[in-house]
């Protein structure tokens, strides 16, 4: 079986991922950004993880994770554990 294919697709998305996190954690830190009047607590706690571990290491991680999920996911629509397809809707559905 060639996975060449899926070891691609596997970096491009970490890669992609990677971008997105980073991207959603800028907004977040913002000064003036709504989770920060919304959630203060959250986001102190996100401002301690980042001191703790690093701003990229915690990025990798979060990527990390949602990549597994998506995988879970995928396997879960795949083998119909899903009534609807979350990942991958099923034929005729939107």
């Amino acid at each position: 079986m060639d996975t060449s294919i899926l070891k691609k697709f596997a970096q491009a998305a970490r890669l992609d991922l990677i971008e997105q996190v980073s991207s959603k954690l800028g907004f977040v830190l913002k000064a003036d950004s709504s989770a920060r009047r919304e959630f203060p607590s959250v986001v102190a706690d996100l401002e301690k993880a980042i001191a703790e571990q690093g701003e990229e290491n915690l990025i990798d991680q979060v990527a990390y994770t949602w990549f597994n999920r998506f995988c879970a996911l995928r396997f879960m629509d795949v083998n119909g554990y899903n009534r609807v397809g979350v990942v991958s809707p099923l034929e005729g559905q939107v």
